[in-house]
């Protein structure tokens, strides 16, 4: 295929790009836009390079040739048609930024475990299934973002991940989460709407750190008073400490927390609570809220 392709103007044009890179002893390189179903061999020779733009191209695959790259720091393989991830990705051991946003991937390898300087991870827009549990082995990770995907269930390994500060798992067909998620300690963002949700899971108020939590488009029932108990959550702004409802009175807004949305399937209205306490006093003890 890549005989077939380096005739191309997109393809002299990259290739052309490696070139001066490799004059210029630069350690960043952009081939943004341009249609390439093969990346050209040269680029496996910028052995200094560490950041990688292939945004936008047409390929369809990675050649294992990616090993080669070991000082990488950054991949940006957005919007492309890739439907699997070569093993070798593990191959890079300084990888701390991979972006696999739009493609068509099914799954992931489990050599991504062996990323272990991975610090941003973000799958989104993509097909997969599930999430292998060799996740939990990446220990520096920061920020995952699996929104929109086919993921039902979530390995308990994903719990290891305790210097995560974001975690987006939006729009997927999650009806619940590992117990495990009780680890992470600086976990400052989940996004849960878009899933199958019916109820609040009590591990999701033991994220002590959490700031935003986002539940919207669930097909939620119950939801614990005791989510005032999420110190972090609350707002600095006591006036901000209102209960009410959108003008279908499907969601609650606007809770005594600086960032809820929750959205509820069994909802009619509900106005007038003011603070936290008056959110768990109009809570019945099995946790349902009430007009």
């Amino acid at each position: 295929m890549e005989a077939q392709s380096t005739t191309s103007k997109d393809y002299r044009e990259a290739v052309q790009r490696i070139a001066e890179c490799k004059e210029r002893g630069a350690t960043a390189i952009k081939l943004n836009g341009l249609k390439l179903v093969d990346l050209p061999t040269s680029l496996f020779k910028l052995r200094d390079l560490q950041e990688l733009e292939l945004e936008s191209l047409s390929l369809q695959s990675i050649t294992s040739r990616i090993s080669q790259l070991k000082a990488l720091k950054s991949l940006n393989l957005f919007l492309n048609w890739l439907q699997y991830l070569p093993p070798e990705i593990g191959a890079l051991p300084n990888l701390q930024t991979l972006i696999l946003t739009c493609n068509r991937l099914e799954t992931l390898p489990p050599e991504i475990g062996l990323c272990r300087a991975l610090i941003k991870l973000d799958v989104s827009d993509n097909n997969l299934q599930s999430v292998p549990p060799e996740i939990g082995q990446l220990k520096a990770l920061k920020s995952l973002s699996l929104r929109n995907n086919q993921i039902s269930i979530l390995p308990p390994e994903i719990g290891k991940l305790s210097t995560l500060e974001m975690l987006d798992l939006g729009g997927n067909k999650l009806k619940s989460l590992p117990v495990e998620i009780v680890k992470f300690n600086s976990l400052e963002t989940l996004d849960l709407g878009g899933n199958k949700f019916q109820i609040m899971q009590p591990e999701i108020l033991e994220l002590t750190a959490l700031k935003k939590l986002e539940m919207d488009n669930n097909q939620l029932h119950l939801v614990p008073p005791e989510i005032v108990g999420l110190k972090a959550l609350h707002t600095t702004n006591s006036d901000d400490g209102l209960l009410g409802a959108s003008a279908d009175g499907s969601m609650i807004w606007n809770l005594p927390i600086q960032t809820l949305e929750v959205g509820l399937s069994d909802v009619d209205i509900f106005v007038g609570y003011a603070d936290g306490t008056a959110l768990e006093t109009a809570a019945l003890a099995d946790g349902d809220l009430v007009e």
